[in-house]
């Protein structure tokens, strides 16, 4: 009893001891200064949270059905031998393990970043999935309606074999590969053609608007120069004259093609004033009548050339409003009718008088 006593005076004064500096150096910063009786009532405030976890725990072990405890051991002690047998491969694991875990440490920020973002990445894959969950209904409706399909596979590779032997040789160099190596040079040149006609088509297209909108107007129109009028469309008159000179130029007497005129003669004198720069010389000849002028009168200088002008944006002549002027080299006073008669151009005289 005396030995309890003193074993009792002696747990009890460790209780109630104050630590010593080099004690307490040694100790949690919590309890630094505290007796060990009054260290142990702090425990107390973690005691309560820890001694349930510690049963819950133990609850967890003892497994959802009977023996499940047992069967966890017996595994262990499998697993335990199993790397008892297995010594330098178990070695080897602990040395990668411990290569994987430095590798981790060296990319701890990383690795933290990685952490972080894993739960967005869950619930993003947890949408995903709910969505690929959701579209299996259709796929498998896909798949039942394409079986059919599929089980004819078979008997249209069967039957595509005899077309594919046929077309093999329609395909060869012998028969479209060589056509195509023939063409290969005409094709190169339809394509710079090609790029070439994307120049040509916007002048074409210039072409055809001062067609339409000036140069057949411009021919449709009806001349009027009594008493040589026709009453016919200018373009017309034209051919007349192409079919003129083609009859008087007719060869029927052997001595070729050529324009027969006869010279005659009149009363009326007329000369052609200087005809220069080549022979500067004036020519002269009889006509029967007075020439009255010459339509439409010189202005004395040239019209304006204006090459960037587009054609189809000029007005239609006024064939019959043009002014009349004094004959080639004479000095009559132009008429004042722009309809009065002048001299047929083919009248040998005028020629004369030109």
């Amino acid at each position: 009893r005396s030995q309890l006593q003193q074993l009792l005076d002696t747990y009890g004064r460790a209780l109630t001891a104050k630590p010593t500096a080099a004690q307490d150096a040694a100790q949690d910063p919590s309890v630094r200064g505290l007796t060990a009786a009054a260290a142990l009532n702090q425990s107390y405030k973690y005691g309560g949270p820890a001694f349930k976890n510690v049963s819950i725990v133990n609850q967890a072990l003892l497994g959802t059905e009977r023996h499940d405890l047992s069967k966890l051991i017996a595994g262990l002690d499998k697993t335990t031998q199993g790397l008892d047998r297995n010594e330098a491969a178990l070695k080897d694991l602990i040395t990668n393990f411990n290569t994987t875990m430095a590798a981790f440490a060296s990319h701890s920020a990383d690795l933290s970043a990685s952490v972080r973002l894993l739960a967005p990445t869950l619930s993003n894959a947890g949408k995903a999935l709910t969505s690929l969950n959701n579209s299996f209904p259709n796929t498998r409706l896909f798949a039942r309606a394409i079986l059919p399909g599929v089980n004819q596979t078979a008997a249209t590779i069967d039957a595509a074999f005899p077309w594919i032997a046929q077309a093999r040789p329609l395909v060869s160099q012998k028969e479209l590969g060589g056509l195509v190596n023939d063409l290969t040079p005409t094709t190169a040149s339809l394509a710079k053609l090609t790029d070439e006609t994307l120049k040509l088509l916007p002048q074409a297209d210039l072409l055809a608007k001062c067609a339409t909108n000036v140069i057949l107007p411009t021919g449709d129109i009806k001349i009027n120069d009594p008493p040589l009028s026709t009453g016919a469309e200018n373009y017309k008159e034209f051919w007349y004259a192409m079919v003129g000179l083609a009859g008087e130029g007719q060869n029927f007497d052997g001595n070729g093609l050529y324009v027969r005129f006869q010279p005659g003669g009149g009363d009326q004198t007329i000369s052609s004033g200087k005809i220069g720069p080549y022979t500067n010389t004036t020519l002269f000849g009889n006509a029967v009548a007075t020439p009255i002028g010459t339509r439409p009168a010189y202005t004395g200088k040239r019209p304006p050339y204006k090459p960037d002008s587009p054609c189809y944006k000029q007005q239609i002549p006024d064939v019959n409003g043009a002014a009349t002027g004094p004959p080639d080299g004479g000095s009559t006073p132009p008429a004042t009718d722009a309809s009065a008669p002048l001299l047929s151009p083919i009248n040998p005289f005028a020629r004369a008088a030109k």
